[in-house]
């Protein structure tokens, strides 16, 4: 989990939430709502995210428009991909104030 500091905080302390790192020992415990979790075969993310897309070892599962700033498209949650396996996600909070 990464703090991010608002206001001159200590992210230790007073930090808000910005976004989840899923993966390690104990990230096949995690899965999505559509059933995807570490460890399944890459193979499995287009069957079950049939509009995900694929960007460097990454698939965005779900792409968003944020309105901040100058607004854009970016994903809330990522899968990461290594030697054709899951290895785990990357999921966006956005608690820090978004």
């Amino acid at each position: 989990m990464h703090f991010v500091p608002l206001f001159g905080n200590d992210p230790c302390g007073d930090g808000l939430a910005q976004t989840l790192e899923i993966d390690g020992i104990l990230s096949d415990r995690w899965r999505t709502l559509s059933g995807l979790r570490p460890d399944m075969p890459a193979s499995a993310i287009r069957k079950l995210y049939p509009r995900a897309r694929k960007h460097g070892n990454a698939w965005w599962l779900i792409t968003a428009y944020s309105p901040i700033d100058d607004g854009g498209y970016f994903a809330p949650i990522t899968a990461k991909v290594k030697d054709g396996q899951l290895t785990g996600f990357d999921v966006w909070v956005g608690g820090a104030g978004e």
